[in-house]
């Protein structure tokens, strides 16, 4: 399998535990005893083919047709009826987004230079410096963030907005699989992805331990940003991913 992305999570689990000894008689000899401790679980996203894309793009467009034909407005319409309207920012407001991007395109620049400053030529406070660039673009993608936010909280009710959501579930249910043996399975049960959504949404309802449920929250969370940094950005290997939720202040 292909991979696009790959993690782990810990996981309370019994592992053999082996330590050394001396009998009696000075020999040395081995114990193994069975243990509880957090242990990693490997999961990964497998990495998409054609068949995947098309598939999507099909699921994403039902999905459209199902959210107009519930009386769900198209983006189009609604971004008529804002310009109508004057939009829902000020000029100044615009100024202010296109500033905080210039600021972090270039504050980018310098933390790139920084970072590929030879050892001979880095000055005392280097390190301190690539710490300060990062808070402050940190600062800066989340104000940048909270922007496009306030303006797509415009079109949330649109009908490609519930379209692009439910789609980003259905790549989660296809693409996310746990590590088994020496290769991989699906973390949802099911020989289709709508199989594997249905499975997905009665975990809800499943009689779970507390520690499982978490185990599966973490999972499943950690899975749907990493799909959602892909799915948006167009984030494509294991370098890229962990740039992209350094700059998103994830770990």
């Amino acid at each position: 399998m292909k991979i696009l992305y790959s993690f782990s999570v810990d996981k309370e689990q019994e592992v053999e535990e082996k330590t050394e000894t001396f009998n009696e008689h000075g020999e040395k000899i081995t114990v193994t005893k069975t243990v509880k401790k957090p242990a990693p679980v490997s999961f990964a996203l497998k990495r998409p083919n054609r068949v995947n894309h098309d598939d999507a793009d099909l699921y994403y467009h039902s999905q459209v047709s199902k959210g107009l034909s519930a009386g769900l407005l198209p983006v189009a319409l609604i971004s008529k009826r804002l310009a109508n309207d004057g939009g829902i920012f000020t000029e100044e407001e615009k100024k202010e987004f296109d500033r905080k991007h210039a600021e972090l395109y270039i504050k980018k620049l310098e933390f790139q230079r920084l970072s590929a400053t030879p050892d001979s030529e880095k000055k005392p406070d280097h390190d301190e410096k690539l710490i300060e660039l990062q808070t402050e673009m940190r600062g800066l993608v989340r104000d940048i963030q909270k922007f496009e936010l306030e303006n797509q909280s415009m079109f949330s009710s649109s009908a490609e907005h519930r379209a692009r959501s439910k789609t980003i579930v259905w790549w989660l249910a296809a693409l996310l699989y746990k590590a088994q043996g020496e290769g991989w399975t699906p973390f949802f049960e099911g020989s289709t992805i709508e199989d594997r959504i249905e499975n997905w949404n009665k975990l809800e309802d499943e009689d779970l331990p507390d520690e499982e449920v978490q185990f599966q929250n973490k999972v499943i969370n950690q899975a749907l940003s990493a799909v959602s940094v892909w799915y948006h950005l167009g984030v494509t290997d294991q370098e890229g991913f962990a740039k992209a939720f350094a700059e998103l202040g994830q770990v």
